[in-house]
């Protein structure tokens, strides 16, 4: 009788702590000032400061220490806070579940602000025009994307994980869009990121060349007259 109360006071328990134990797991570094505060240019350098070593941290340890080097960058400089909606260069937008994950994870949120600022920087070079709907816009989605399933599973992680916290973030940036808009994205964002699996190792100027190969065939999307069409060679 004893040991079947004990292990009905045991269950209880363990319903009644789960809520506390997951939400120490999904613990805030960051305020939702800072995240829209810091710009993607600082978030760069902070990345590019860590990366080589971040396999010598624990994923906690790692989120620590990127939590201090944004506050060190917004003591010295001061950013303005990024409202709702606000139009990074290149279109993108941070919104609410953007905002919501990078208090969570301040050292992914590092490696999605550099490999964002790549991203725009690489599609304004190629394309001279359709960097919003056109074959630039589907460029830069698409190559987003790949380099961020790199990323995210670099050092152990491979690139399956790489995949999965891709799709969460990206689909996070696209959770504000509507209509065909969105189905551009989401679909180049997907094209992205399984070039970026079955081409994990290989470097950043191949993806890219890829992808050109890919937009010349017609193998991404963009809109045309609001319909989805295929992409074509027009730079």
């Amino acid at each position: 009788m004893i040991k079947k109360a004990l292990i009905i006071l045991s269950f209880f328990l363990m319903i009644t702590l789960s809520p506390t134990i997951l939400a120490a797991a999904e613990k805030d570094y960051l305020t939702e000032q800072e995240v829209r505060s810091i710009s993607f240019e600082n978030l760069n350098t902070i990345y590019q400061d860590v990366k080589g070593s971040i396999s010598h941290y624990t994923e906690h340890e790692f989120n620590l220490l990127v939590t201090q080097k944004i506050r060190d960058f917004l003591e010295i400089e001061q950013d303005t806070i990024l409202p709702l909606g606000y139009e990074l260069p290149g279109g993108l937008r941070i919104t609410q579940a953007e905002v919501n994950l990078a208090k969570s994870n301040p050292g992914e949120f590092t490696i999605y602000g550099s490999t964002a600022l790549a991203a725009i920087n690489l599609s304004e070079a190629i394309y001279n025009s359709g960097l919003s709907q056109g074959n630039g816009d589907a460029f830069r989605h698409a190559y987003w994307n790949a380099i961020l399933v790199q990323e995210f599973g670099a050092v152990t992680r491979g690139p399956a994980y790489g995949v999965e916290r891709a799709e969460i973030w990206t689909t996070a940036h696209e959770s504000e869009s509507s209509g065909i808009d969105k189905e551009m994205d989401l679909y180049n964002n997907y094209v992205g990121r399984e070039i970026g699996y079955f081409n994990y190792t290989q470097s950043r100027t191949h993806i890219s060349n890829t992808l050109q190969t890919l937009v010349n065939q017609g193998t991404l999307v963009r809109i045309v007259n609001n319909r989805l069409v295929a992409t074509d060679s027009t730079k």
